[in-house]
C-alpha cells in the first residue's frame, strides 16, 4: 500500500509517470476510418460485429468485458450479469461463441464472440509445472508452481507471457493444432454470418444459406493477437470448400466487411508461418485469383483476405468494391507482442491500411509499462474507442 501510494505521488508530481499517446498516432496522418457509428446511419440500421479474442486464457468474461467496452464506445447498454448467467453456442473442440444485442441508441447492434482458448487449455496445462505465479484460468494451483528460484519480474513475465501466451502460437503453428482451432472458428463464424442461426453440425448448409438473407447487413470484425490470423486463415481455408452455392454465400457474408479493427498485430512475427497456412484455391467465379489480382506475387495473409472481400463485394454488387479492404491495426509501443503493419506490408490495391498508435497503461520513468496491460486492454482505450464509434478524418467531425 505504502509503495503504490509513493508511486501515485510521483506520477502527480509529474516526475515520472508518462502516457505518450494518450492522444492516439494515427499514420497516415490524412487516413480515413469509417467507425460502426457511421454504418449505423444508414439502412438498414443493423450492424453485426464478429469478436476474437488473442493469446492467454479466454473465457465468457472477456467476452462481457469486449461487449462492455464496445457499448460503452457507441453509447449503448449492455447488461453484464444478464449476459453472465447466459449459456453460449457450443462450438467444435470445446470452443464457444456468445452472443449479444447492444441496445439503447439508433439502429441495431449484435455482436458475436468466439472463444477459443479452451481448445489449448489442457495442453498448456501440462506447462504449468514451470509456471512461477498462477495464469489464471490456466494455471491456478499454487502448490504445483515452480518452486526454484527465480527474480520476481522474470518469473511472472514467463508466466504469463511465455506459459500463458506464446503458447498459444506454438500450438496453432502445429498442423494438428491448427486444424482443431480452424475449425472451432469456423463454427462460430457460419453462426456469426448467419445472423445468430444455429446449425447442425452434420448439416451446416442451413447457415450457408442464411448467410444470403443477410447479405445487405455491414460486418465489422475486432481481433486480437493471434486471433486475427486464426480468422483469417479460417475464412481462406473455407474458401476451398465444395459447393458452388455455398461459395457464393461465403463470398457474400465476407463482401458485408466494412472495416477490420485489429488489437495488437503480430503478422510481421507469424509471416514465417505463411508456408504452412491455407491458401486461395477456389472460388465462386471459376477464375484464378491471380489471374483476378495479376499484380500480387503473393495472396497468402491478409492480401488473400482482402482479394475475398473484393470478390464478395463485386458479386454482391456494393457500392465499395472498388476499394481497398480497410484494416485499423492498433499497437502499444510497449506491447511485447505487437508490430506496426504499414511498414510491413504495402498493397494499396487491396488493403487499405492505417497504423494507430496508443498508449493502453502509464509507463513509469521511461523504463516500463505493465506488458500484459499494454497487450490486452485496447478494447478499453478511450482513443480506441472514439474510433471505433467514430472514425477518423474529416467525416467524423460532427461525431460525438
Amino acid at each position: 500500500m505504502k509503495s503504490g501510494c509513493v508511486i501515485i505521488l510521483l506520477c502527480l508530481a509529474t516526475i515520472g509517470c508518462s502516457m505518450p499517446y494518450k492522444g492516439p498516432l494515427i499514420e497516415p496522418e490524412k487516413a480515413t476510418i469509417a467507425g460502426i457509428k457511421e454504418a449505423l446511419s444508414s439502412k438498414p440500421e443493423l450492424v453485426d460485429v464478429l469478436l476474437i479474442h488473442g493469446v492467454g486464457y479466454h473465457d465468457q468474461q472477456w467476452a462481457a468485458d469486449a461487449n462492455a467496452a464496445l457499448a460503452q464506445a457507441l453509447g449503448r447498454k449492455f447488461d453484464r450479469d444478464v449476459f453472465l448467467k447466459q449459456k453460449g453456442e457450443d462450438l467444435p473442440n470445446r470452443g464457444v461463441l456468445y452472443s449479444a444485442r447492444l441496445d439503447g441508441g439508433t439502429g441495431q447492434v449484435n455482436t458475436y464472440a468466439i472463444v477459443w482458448a479452451p481448445v489449448v487449455k489442457e495442453w498448456k496445462q501440462t506447462l504449468c509445472y514451470d509456471a512461477s505465479v498462477t495464469v489464471p484460468g490456466v494455471c491456478d494451483d499454487a502448490k504445483a508452481l515452480n518452486t526454484k528460484t527465480r527474480a520476481r519480474f522474470n518469473g511472472s513475465l514467463k508466466s504469463a507471457m511465455l506459459d500463458g501466451a506464446l503458447s498459444d502460437a506454438i500450438f496453432y503453428i502445429s498442423p494438428e493444432g491448427g486444424r482443431l482451432l480452424r475449425k472451432t472458428v469456423r463454427a462460430g463464424a457460419l453462426i456469426a454470418f448467419a445472423g445468430g442461426h444455429a446449425y447442425s453440425r452434420d448439416d451446416d448448409e442451413k447457415a450457408f444459406k442464411a448467410m444470403a438473407d443477410r447479405a445487405e447487413v455491414p460486418l465489422f470484425m475486432m481481433s486480437e493477437s493471434l486471433g486475427s490470423k486464426i480468422l483469417r486463415d479460417t475464412l481462406i481455408e473455407m474458401s476451398s470448400e465444395d459447393g458452388e452455392e455455398r461459395q457464393k454465400n461465403l463470398l457474400l457474408a465476407v463482401g458485408r466487411i466494412q472495416e477490420i479493427y485489429m488489437a495488437a498485430n503480430q503478422i510481421p512475427l507469424l509471416s514465417p508461418t505463411a508456408e504452412s497456412s491455407p491458401s486461395l484455391t477456389t472460388h465462386y467465379s471459376k477464375r484464378d485469383w491471380r489471374e483476378l489480382y495479376p499484380k500480387q506475387p503473393s495472396l497468402s495473409g491478409l492480401r488473400g483476405l482482402g482479394a475475398m472481400v473484393h470478390e464478395g463485394r463485386r458479386l454482391g454488387n456494393k457500392k465499395n468494391q472498388n476499394l481497398p479492404l480497410r484494416i485499423v491495426a492498433f499497437s502499444d509501443p510497449n506491447d511485447l507482442l505487437t508490430y506496426a503493419l504499414r511498414p510491413y506490408l504495402n498493397d494499396p490495391d487491396l488493403l487499405d491500411i492505417v497504423d494507430v498508435t496508443v498508449s493502453n497503461d502509464w509507463t513509469y520513468f521511461g523504463l516500463l509499462e505493465d506488458p500484459w496491460r499494454a497487450h490486452t486492454t485496447y478494447w478499453a482505450s478511450p482513443a480506441v474507442e472514439t474510433i471505433l464509434r467514430c472514425g477518423y478524418g474529416p467525416q467524423s467531425a460532427g461525431c460525438k
